[in-house]
């Protein structure tokens, strides 16, 4: 297996706080923002002569964990990136809530990511609010800035708009778990309108047909993983969806921990620090590869948490 990926958490905090979101996200981790040193290092280490003789990074996400544009050196490292390794895909998942019209127009004229994502989860205010916690109104204008000046400057940085209703995640967790979402307190929220198909309605006109995509998201339940009763999980009947990320991708929290996946809200799986270590170094390590095993061979109780509510991740 090689390594393709590289996921970095440029902030464990966020300016939403979304019902489908763990409410410990980065708990454990005192720094909030990854340095510009260590993506430094990280990134001189992946675009080495010695790294590229078995790996090849062939895109680096920054939206991971949290909100990169709360990083306070996030251009920078922008910047940084697109200077040492031009030809790998810079992505960056966002709310929105930050990039605003200023700053869409220097990424894009400068050409700092290469493909975008972001959750629109309804056009109702109202119900927005309830999903994020955030106001629609600078979030939408923001949004509209950004493809507004994409065509302006005539950009074609593809776009993936996921939509998750109120009504979509709440009757899914309680279909399945019989219990309503852990942010959620007035259980009569469950008889609220569905709106996916007018969200996308809304929406599809302002993107590009060719290039962008809008789709209604399948939720993940790794928000509930408090709530879900442990005796009642058929350990052996689940395999991890993330096999595949767990082999591939390098996923790093703000203080250099290399974590398990996308799923490990908490940064729990430790296989390293790649403050303290190379990347090499931890990929070859026995702690990183006996516990992709472990995974792999369904011991996710004897794991403990988050493997011990894989059902959360499926």
């Amino acid at each position: 297996m090689t390594l393709t990926e590289l996921n970095l958490s440029l902030s464990s905090l966020c300016t939403a706080n979304c019902i489908f979101c763990p409410s410990n996200r980065g708990e454990r981790i005192k720094e909030k923002f990854m340095s510009f040193e260590l993506v430094k290092k990280l990134i001189d280490e992946v675009s080495s002569p010695e790294f590229k003789k078995e790996h090849t990074i062939t895109s680096i996400q920054l939206g991971e964990n949290g909100d990169a544009f709360m990083n306070p050196d996030f251009l920078s490292i922008l910047i940084y990136i697109k200077k040492k390794l031009p030809d790998v895909k810079t992505k960056i998942f966002t709310n929105f809530r930050l990039c605003d019209e200023k700053m869409s127009k220097i990424i894009l004229e400068q050409n700092l990511i290469d493909e975008i994502g972001c959750n629109i989860d309804s056009v109702s205010p109202e119900q927005y609010y309830e999903i994020k916690k955030l106001d629609s109104k600078i979030v939408f204008k923001n949004f509209v800035d950004f493809i507004n000046q994409r065509n302006i400057l005539q950009k074609k940085i593809p776009m993936t708009v996921n939509v998750l209703s109120l009504n979509t995640y709440l009757r899914f967790v309680y279909g399945r778990f019989g219990f309503i979402p852990t942010k959620i307190e007035d259980i009569e929220l469950l008889r609220v309108r569905d709106d996916t198909k007018e969200t996308i309605k809304a929406l599809q006109p302002l993107l590009y047909f060719d290039f962008d995509v809008i789709c209604a998201t399948k939720p993940f339940c790794w928000a509930e993983r408090s709530k879900i009763d442990k005796s009642n999980i058929n350990y052996e009947a689940i395999t991890c969806p993330k096999i595949k990320s767990l082999d591939n991708s390098i996923f790093v929290a703000p203080n250099g921990i290399w974590y398990a996946c996308c799923l490990d809200s908490n940064n729990e799986l430790e296989f390293g620090n790649l403050k303290e270590q190379t990347i090499l170094e931890v990929y070859n390590s026995y702690k990183r590869n006996s516990l992709i095993d472990r995974i792999k061979d369904k011991q996710f109780k004897s794991i403990g948490s988050p493997c011990d509510t894989v059902i959360a991740c499926l």
